[in-house]
């Protein structure tokens, strides 16, 4: 695999391309005149020049070949080719730099030979080797790589600078490195631009800074240009902003610039800038950024808007982050397994922060440079046997560096990087034996810290015990101390982890308890055998809650397993357990992102608990996150049925509550290979159920983990389904995912919810296959679908054919669409040499339309058939469509079992059913209630049960008694004619208008009756009184007082109410209709062509408690 010192062999070979194309073509006069050397007759025909332009241009030509050839050996990724290319190309790069500079050299010796050379010709062959090398690395960074080059120059590194003629010398445009001002830069990057452009002075080189500005722009794909501005002072216009320099100013006055702006107000702004595909470098603007058309760039580095608005605080930036070219981190210098420095991010911003001054509003400009995660890996793959035998495979130095800059404190450094090394020990002293020695040399608060480790253990019979960590650390701190100007403190370090294993007869197993100082975590995995019982337990306690709470997070896994007991009907119970979680509650969206890799099965059931502990300890740890004042608690078993199935289950309860209850499930089934490889036969169905009382939901999901048959078949898939009951009641279920066009949002899935598939192989195997399909059900729709495909490769030859079809069937009103697809390819070298492509769609009824294009592919051709086949009438099926829905609902006012009371009961009154009629009693201070379930009121209906309307109507219901609406869970799906894409998305039920309420509240006066009642007095002995109510505390008296239902304190006025969220259709005229039902709202736009259908706006008043 090719590294860093390849790609930089590969530059520096190229460094000198330059110098090799003026060789090439004989251009060695011209070579020399762009260094600003002539090179007269004599010198450039002396014998000692043509024999070292002879010399330099074969080692120059000798490089390209060998460029390409380490080039292709990196493409091929072979590493004998690039190791071997790579050992030829290094000695050819130092001949031909050798050469380079003997052929300046010869030049040199020339013009000494011709006699005494003018004083600026003199300053040039002073350093003339030199020149020549700085001239071809410079011209290649400013030619091939610009955006690098040119920014290079901007910064001074680089000089592209025109010098007019001096006599005998001519003009020429100065080339080369100027890596003396890297340390000045870096210290301070504002002397280093006074030192270019006399930035900070009253001499500022607008015209240089502009010019190379302009370059560096357009290198980076933002256009830009040099204008001559007023008074022809120069002036640079680029996309968004233009800039020039202040001119007027005193004498002395250091010069500033003024930048003006095409777009004022910079708040929100988020503009991605196209610099290359290596990094990913944006403008963003956050807070009140209307700063006015002006800002004034004024020495050493502040931003003062000219005329800002009122209120300006914000930040303006432009941030550039490293792109990583694969998974895991970035190999920013070496070989990925070999020597090599890594890091997970590398960002830069420069930003500046606008805040109210003394003199209006400025802003300081802030550089800011991060390399998080680095790490320094040095391999020691080629140490010799006894280095092998004491040093570690590597040393790893682990650090997190940033860099910052601003006017006031300068350049600065933050972060820390630490030196860890581990050496592996075989010491033994009697019982003990020490393994392994790990030493930590790392940046501390005031000093340095350094810290030794010990891991070993002890061995005694069928005991053995091991300690990870124990040693003592050192802190050297510079200030007055114990060692005159240092002070030096030891202190002792526990272990990090404790262990045994125990090996006696009838008892066997180990466990462990490790302790993670900086999370404050102490962690435990026990596992014994005793006999034919066996024990596990895994512990975790958390001693610093979220928000640095004080506290403990504890959980508690045990498990005992046992011979089978039979139950019955071939069942059998194998295993108890139980989970005690405090201050710890169930992270569903977790456990459900863990599904796929068998988080499930390792909670219920964990195998092998001690070995696989890091994982299943990561598993608890995220799925039951600290959480104060929650308790989860639960059983669980294991049940097995004939030896071939096994069910986990596991059911936890969160408390108070009970909030949740989880249900946590493992099936698994399996048939055992005779001859000992994989199993013919391994299922294994992970389940994980939640009712949430919270939210009124009901949801299951189902995902296969680790399953395959007949050892070459890989299962996957997975399953779900989803009831809520509450304010809005659906029903989804899914075997292997939806149709295409669905999308299940909001709802949340989990990773594993994929296409049913029974896959073999890979695609590039020899034979790869792979079936799929998937099943589901919603509120107004059955969709289906299965694909197959097929794919053989031999050698370049490679052949792949595909079948699938996705179906989508609406019950009211009736309509199927049916998709198909299928296609072969014959391909060579990824080349198709003839395929054939199938695409097709089958809908109806009223009528059966087939829509088909089929496409054949042969070499550079393609030939295409499309046809539409229509079959059937285009008269919709016979469907008798009602006439009115006003009609069919007016038998329904003289039906009494639509008709009942509600309101206050009077608690002087008892209301007894009329024994004679079917009519409900109202109490006097009640309603009576009018409700049916055949149809929504007002609501523009196109439906009804199921028939269309002749023409739509919408159904409302008055009379002077009315008091109010009464609503009704509807399907509005049931009443309306929708598309598919509405019928997939639409929710599944509505609470809409069922029917009025009659009377309105409170006494209704009437007829007085006059009713005698016969009053019999029942005396019952006196309660014995216990304690004097005077003596029991307050908080008891007031819970007896709920109890027994009296009053503590009168009714208030709620300050949050609930009610259902409203609907308004925003017409092409600027009209509003307001107040309707999100169903109601979508009927209007869609089938009275009203406008749009928005939800309501819903402000919150001022609450007052």
């Amino acid at each position: 695999m090719a590294g860093t010192a390849e790609q930089l062999a590969v530059e520096l070979a190229r460094l000198l391309d330059p110098v090799t194309e003026r060789l090439a073509a004989g251009q060695l006069v011209d070579l020399f005149a762009e260094l600003g050397l002539p090179l007269p007759g004599p010198v450039a025909g002396a014998p000692g020049v043509a024999a070292a332009a002879g010399t330099a241009g074969t080692a120059l030509a000798a490089l390209p070949p060998a460029v390409t050839a380490l080039v292709d050996a990196i493409a091929d990724d072979d590493s004998a080719a690039i190791a071997a290319a790579l050992g030829d190309l290094l000695p050819l790069i130092v001949d031909a730099v050798d050469a380079v500079r003997a052929l300046a050299g010869a030049v040199q010796s020339a013009y000494a030979a011709g006699g005494a050379v003018s004083a600026p010709l003199a300053a040039i062959l002073a350093d003339l080797p030199q020149r020549l090398v700085d001239w071809t690395a410079a011209s290649y960074l400013l030619d091939r790589r610009p955006a690098l080059g040119r920014a290079l120059a901007l910064f001074g590194l680089v000089d592209n600078v025109a010098v007019p003629a001096d006599g005998d010398r001519p003009a020429y445009l100065r080339r080369g490195l100027r890596l003396d001002r890297l340390g000045v830069l870096l210290d301070d990057p504002a002397a280093a631009l006074s030192q270019v452009y006399g930035w900070g002075g009253s001499t500022l080189d607008a015209a240089l800074l502009f010019a190379r500005l302009r370059d560096w722009l357009t290198a980076v794909g933002v256009p830009a240009v040099v204008l001559a501005g007023s008074g022809g002072r120069p002036e640079l216009a680029a996309f968004l902003f233009r800039l020039h320099a202040v001119a007027g100013l005193p004498p002395g006055t250091p010069t500033p610039l003024e930048l003006t702006l095409d777009v004022f107000d910079l708040g929100g702004l988020d503009i991605p800038l196209p610099i290359g595909d290596t990094w990913a470098v944006c403008l963003r603007g956050q807070g009140s950024l209307d700063l006015g058309a002006a800002l004034r760039v004024e020495p050493p580095a502040t931003l003062r808007p000219q005329a800002p608005a009122p209120g300006v605080a914000g930040e303006l930036t432009v941030s550039a982050e490293r792109l990583p070219t694969g998974p895991g981190p970035m190999v920013l210098f070496g070989e990925a397994d070999g020597t090599r420095l890594t890091a997970t991010a590398v960002r830069a911003a420069v930003g500046a922060a606008f805040a109210a001054d003394g003199g209006g509003v400025s802003a300081r400009l802030v550089v800011d440079a991060e390399v998080a995660a680095g790490r320094l890996v040095i391999a020691f793959g080629g140490a010799d046997g006894f280095l092998s035998s004491v040093l570690p495979a590597t040393l790893e130095v682990d650090f997190d560096l940033g860099l910052h800059w601003d006017p006031v404190a300068g350049l600065t450094l933050r972060g820390g990087a630490g030196l860890v090394l581990a050496v592996p020990l075989t010491v033994r002293l009697g019982p003990l034996r020490l393994d392994r020695l790990d030493l930590a040399l790392r940046p501390g608060a005031a000093g340095i810290t350094l810290e030794v480790r010990l891991t070993g253990g002890i061995d005694l019979g069928p005991f053995a015990a091991s300690v990870t960590g124990i040693g003592v650390g050192a802190d050297l701190a510079v200030r007055d101390g114990n060692l005159g100007p240092v002070d030096l403190t030891f202190r002792f370090l526990p272990p990090t982890g404790l262990g045994m294993v125990v090996d006696a007869g009838p008892v066997t197993g180990g466990g462990f308890i490790g302790f993670d100082e900086p999370a404050g975590r102490y962690s435990g995995v026990l596992a014994l055998k005793l006999g034919v019982v066996g024990v596990e337990a895994v512990g975790l306690l958390d001693t610093r809650l979220p928000g640095g709470g004080s506290g403990y997070a504890l959980l508690i896994l045990l498990r005992a397993t046992f011979p089978p007991i039979q139950l019955g009907f071939g069942f059998a119970l194998s295993s108890v357990g139980g989970l005690l979680a405090l201050n710890r509650q169930t992270d569903v969206d977790a456990l459900r992102a863990r599904m796929a890799s068998g988080t499930v099965g390792r909670i219920l059931a964990p195998e092998d608990p001690v070995r696989n502990a890091p994982v299943l300890l990561a598993d608890l740890a995220a799925v039951f996150p600290p959480t104060p004042g929650v308790i989860v608690v639960g059983p669980t078993l294991q049940l097995s049925w004939a030896e071939l199935v096994r069910f986990d289950i596991g059911v936890f309860i969160e408390l108070p509550g009970p909030r949740r209850i989880v249900i946590l499930g493992s099936a698994r089934a399996g048939i055992e290979n005779p001859s000992g490889g994989r199993p013919y036969l391994q299922i294994r169905l992970d389940i994980l159920g939640v009712v949430d009382f919270a939210q009124q939901l009901v949801a299951f999901d189902a995902v296969l983990v680790d399953s395959h048959l007949l050892e070459i078949l890989e299962l996957t898939g997975g399953a779900a389904f989803r009831l809520s009951y509450g304010a809005e009641p659906y029903v989804v279920l899914t075997v292997g995912g939806f149709h295409p066009a669905y999308n299940p949002a909001p709802l949340v899935f989990p990773a594993g919810l994929t296409r049913i598939a029974m896959t073999r192989g890979e695609p590039d195997d020899l034979l790869y296959f792979r079936f799929e399909g998937y099943f589901a059900v919603t509120t107004n729709t059955l969709q289906f679908g299965a694909a197959v495909e097929v794919v053989v490769n031999l050698g370049p030859f490679n052949i792949r054919g595909f079948l699938g079809f996705d179906a989508l069937i609406r019950f009211q009103p009736f309509h199927f669409d049916f998709a198909i697809r299928a296609s072969v390819r014959v391909r060579w070298r990824g080349r198709t040499l003839a395929g054939l492509d199938l695409t097709g769609s089958l809908s109806g009824p009223g009528p059966v339309v087939f829509h088909g294009r089929v496409t054949l592919e042969i070499l550079f051709f393609e030939i295409t058939f499309a046809e539409t086949i229509t079959l059937g009438s285009t008269t919709p099926p016979a469907v008798t469509p009602v006439a009115s829905a006003v009609a069919e609902l007016a038998g329904e006012l003289a039906d009494p079992a639509n008709l009942r009371s509600t309101g206050a009961a009077d608690t002087a009154v008892v209301v007894e059913p009329a024994r004679t009629a079917a009519l409900p009693v109202v109490s006097p201070l009640g309603q009576a209630v009018w409700t049916q379930e055949r149809a929504p009121l007002d609501l523009l209906l196109q439906r009804f049960e199921g028939a269309p309307l002749t023409r739509p109507e919408t159904v409302t219901a008055t009379g002077p008694q009315v008091t109010g609406t009464e609503v009704d869970w509807f399907a509005p799906g049931g009443f309306a004619d929708l598309t598919d894409a509405d019928a997939l998305n639409r929710r599944a039920f509505e609470r809409l208008a069922a029917g009025v309420r009659l009377g309105g509240e409170g006494v209704d006066a009437g007829p007085a009756t006059v009713l005698t009642v016969t009053v019999k007095q029942i005396r019952l002995p006196a309660p014995p009184v216990l304690l004097v109510a005077a003596a029991l505390p307050r908080w008891l008296l007031a819970a007896a007082a709920g109890r027994t239902g009296r009053p503590e304190r009168d009714p208030v006025t709620p300050a949050v109410g609930v009610r259902d969220e409203t609907w308004a259709v925003h017409g092409a005229g600027g009209a509003v209709t307001t107040g309707l039902s999100q169903a109601q709202a979508h009927q209007l736009a869609t089938v009275g062509g009203a406008g749009a259908a928005v939800a309501a706006t819903d402000p919150v008043p001022t609450m007052s408690f």
